[in-house]
This record gives structure tokens, C-alpha cells and sequence, in this order.
């Protein structure tokens, strides 16, 4: 890892020759800081592994520092898609930081076509019928039909827990 001295060496020259357009320039984040933030949670981390701090509280600070970054990314997306725009080339140098413009992508709707409509439904209903096969114990047997069903792959997700605001 790099010299933190010589980290912010190089943010101090970056920032010195960035056009101060903007009164509050003074309080960009700058890499340290990200440094900081980043040592502040691995000290965090270490604490919870010690038994010195508890995971949930751990957990809920850091949901709540990524929904605020989150926040922040939606609210200057695409004001910082317009000023990555005014360079000619795909990618740029930024400070320390390779910027690269990535055009939207082609997406296709197919929901107003009544053919395609109609196998959707019908897909849902044989996951519906072979859904109760996967969640029966015993029976693999369509007891409309009498056909004998395939069992589908049932597999688990990872456990997660949701946090809310109240």
C-alpha cells in the first residue's frame, strides 16, 4: 500500500490544479479520507471478530453508510455522466481514478405481444403445477392427469437479514 503522506502529497497537487469553480471544493472526499473510512471499518470488523463490538451494530452502520453513498450516487448520476461527457475519449484519467463512459444499452420489450404473453402464462402455470412436485415430500404424481411428474432442482439462497429505519 502506499505512503499515506504520499497519498495526500498527490491529492494536494491534484486538487491545487483543478479549476476551484465550486466554493465547497475544500470539502471533496478525497483519497485519504476513503483510506480513513476504509481502516475506520477494518477496525470495526477486527473489534466484532474480538468480541469487543457486536456484529448487528456493526452491520446496521454500515447498511446505513451504504444507503446513504447510495443516495448520493442516484442524486449525482447523471450530472456526472453529463460532465464525463464533455471528453472526447472513452476513458480518462481523473486524480487517481480511470473514468470510463459506458453507452446505454438496447433493451427490448416484449409485453406487448400477445403471442408472447400467452407462453409467459403458460410457463407460469407449469412452474405452478411442478412447484407443488419440488414442495411435496411424497407424491411426484399429477393427480389430474395421473402423469408422473420430474421432480425440479430445489436449491437454497444464502440467509440475509433486512434493516429499516422504524
Amino acid at each position: 500500500m502506499e505512503n499515506l503522506n504520499d497519498i495526500n502529497r498527490e491529492e494536494q497537487a491534484y486538487y491545487e490544479n483543478v479549476p476551484q469553480q465550486n466554493p465547497f471544493h475544500l470539502s471533496v472526499v478525497t483519497e485519504s479520507t476513503v483510506l480513513t473510512l476504509q481502516d475506520h471499518f477494518d477496525m470495526m470488523i477486527q473489534a466484532v471478530r474480538n468480541g469487543e463490538l457486536d456484529a448487528l451494530s456493526l452491520y446496521t452502520i454500515s447498511k446505513e453508510v451504504k444507503d446513504i453513498a447510495d443516495k448520493v450516487n442516484k442524486d449525482v448520476q447523471e450530472l456526472a455522466i453529463e460532465e464525463a461527457e464533455k471528453h472526447t475519449e472513452k476513458s480518462f484519467k481523473y486524480g487517481n481514478k480511470l473514468i470510463t463512459k459506458v453507452e446505454g444499452r438496447k433493451m427490448i420489450d416484449y409485453s406487448n405481444i400477445e403471442e408472447w404473453r400467452i407462453a409467459k402464462d403458460n410457463l407460469k402455470e407449469i412452474e405452478d403445477k411442478y412447484k407443488q412436485v419440488a414442495l411435496s415430500s411424497l407424491s411426484t404424481l399429477d393427480e389430474s392427469t395421473g402423469e408422473v411428474l420430474q421432480r425440479p432442482i430445489v436449491t437454497f439462497s444464502k440467509s440475509s437479514i433486512s434493516i429499516k429505519k422504524c
